[in-house]
């Protein structure tokens, strides 16, 4: 079954279990209601979010392509006997494997692969290079093991081009008119340097009037570099030499205005058909005594400070990417119960990522600073689907100003109901998230908020839009809670899908059925 069919069953399913035999009409949009051009500052209205995941949902994650090269086979003889580290060996085949043949799949038969970051590096394992897949026999049969509890900002699979949007790039062009709508045509001063196919960045710089703007100066005041702007991933389809104007795959989603000197560039070096899947992830747990509180991440004294920001997948710099059938597990000795040191998946600054399958729990910390976060998702247009988060701080987050189009399709969260595997761990979960078709505990919650600059003080935002069906969570929406059960009317052809960017109190936070 092709993934725009399942989503349509999946939607057709969950929207037939929940509305009455009347037909359903959300009050924003009449009988005769056709799409229009709206503005994102004045207008009610829903955007297309039908562009998220893998090729924009357009084409399957692929399975079995490429050539596959067996660790346990010759030359290599790597055994996942969970005794020997294996990390060099299995690092060497990740850097070769690419110059002998692409698409690449590096296959990890059952067994537990023993691994730890080797000196200097802040990767147990890394993937740079486009076109190589890290695959396993299974999850619950091929299993990594990070023995080692060193992992302050660490991770134990890393997938990056060591780029970034916001400093890489070349040919920045600036953007010639004001886009206040979901813009997929844009003005540039000179369009000659681009061309088809071309991958660039799209953005503005946050100043104080931008600022002002969204009523945010006493919290934000002088802080742009730090919150870092709007910034959108695509792909140029088209080039108007003549108008000067770029064609691009996705809408932009929020106003880029000639004031914030909003421009476009060609992207910095990324990586793509990039992915990991079909295997479990689980770390070593600590066995430090001492404080384990909120802050003690902070002091290099406690247990915690070793912990701090570590990873189990880390994906940044990619487009068009996958992470499939990945779970958590508790390793052998693990006597807390505990899967992680502290998060599980991270993407930063990624395009159409698809998550799919996949299963995080029980971190060991979950303190201030970014801990017992399962998922943390920073980048455009990524596809959540058929996912799990269990036992942590924050199981589904959405974080900073690169978070746009993103779809959660069918997840799952709950609130502790054990003991939390360290005292760092706190007893409740929140699922930050915009979700359709959400399968939660009645007492899962969805938050939106915002934080100052500098991230010391938060606050609820102004407004958030969120559309539920089947077994609703509690929303809270600015300091109040209400429960919603609304399906989302959309076009066959494309599931609807649903975006929160993490803007404060924007005067309209916007979704809009594909068509």
């Amino acid at each position: 079954m092709t993934t725009s069919r399942f989503f349509i069953f999946m939607f057709a399913f969950c929207f037939c279990r929940q509305v009455p035999a009347q037909e359903w009409r959300s009050e924003l949009y009449a009988a005769d209601w056709n799409p229009e051009v709206k503005t994102f500052y004045v207008d009610k209205f829903l955007q297309d979010f039908s562009y998220a995941g893998y090729h924009r949902g357009e084409k399957n994650v692929p399975s079995g392509t490429g050539k596959v090269i067996d660790v346990s086979k010759a030359p290599y003889h790597i055994q996942g006997n969970g005794q020997e580290d294996v990390t060099i060996p299995l690092q060497r085949v990740i850097d070769e494997a690419p110059r002998l043949d692409k698409p690449v799949v590096i296959y990890l038969p059952a067994g537990i692969y023993r691994l730890s970051p080797q000196k200097d590096k802040d990767y147990c394992l890394l993937i740079q290079r486009s076109e190589v897949v890290l695959r396993g026999a299974g999850a619950g049969k091929t299993f990594l093991f990070n023995s080692s509890t060193d992992m302050r900002g660490k991770d134990i699979v890393k997938i990056a081009a060591s780029s970034s949007w916001k400093t890489g790039g070349k040919n920045k062009q600036r953007i010639t008119k004001d886009l206040v709508s979901p813009a997929r045509v844009i003005p540039v001063a000179d369009a000659s340097g681009f061309r088809k196919g071309d991958r660039v960045i799209v953005r503005n710089y946050i100043d104080n009037s931008w600022i002002a703007d969204h009523g945010m100066l006493e919290y934000w005041r002088d802080g742009g570099a730090a919150l870092g702007g709007l910034m959108y991933c695509r792909e140029v389809l088209s080039v108007d030499k003549q108008k000067n104007e770029l064609v691009l795959d996705i809408p932009i989603r929020y106003s880029l205005l000639q004031q914030q000197n909003s421009v476009v560039y060609i992207a910095p070096r990324m990586l793509t058909e990039v992915g990991i899947e079909d295997m479990s992830i689980g770390n070593r747990q600590s066995f430090g005594q001492g404080d384990w509180s909120e802050e003690s991440y902070r002091q290099k004294e406690s247990p915690s400070y070793n912990l701090h920001d570590s990873w189990a997948v880390e994906m940044s710099q990619v487009y068009n990417g996958w992470i499939r059938n990945v779970r958590s597990y508790c390793p052998e000795g693990n006597s807390s119960g505990a899967h992680l040191l502290s998060n599980g998946i991270k993407l930063w600054q990624t395009a159409n990522v698809s998550l799919l399958q996949c299963d995080f729990s029980r971190p060991q910390y979950g303190g201030g600073g970014g801990n017992g976060y399962m998922y943390r998702i920073m980048g455009n247009e990524t596809l959540v689907s058929e996912c799990a988060a269990h036992l942590s701080r924050h199981g589904f987050v959405l974080s900073g100003m690169n978070a746009s189009g993103n779809v959660f399709f069918v997840a799952w969260t709950k609130i502790p109901a054990l003991k939390p595997a360290s005292p760092g761990v706190r007893k409740q979960v929140e699922a930050e998230a915009i979700i359709i078709c959400i399968l939660a505990t009645p007492t899962s919650l969805i938050s939106a908020g915002w934080r100052t600059a500098s991230s010391r003080q938060a606050g609820e935002s102004g407004e958030a839009v969120s559309y539920m069906v089947s077994l609703p969570p509690i929303v809270r929406i600015g300091t109040s809670l209400v429960t919603a059960v609304s399906p989302l009317p959309c076009r066959a052809s494309k599931v609807a899908t649903v975006m929160l960017s993490a803007l404060p109190a924007i005067s309209r936070r916007s979704v809009r059925p594909s068509g």
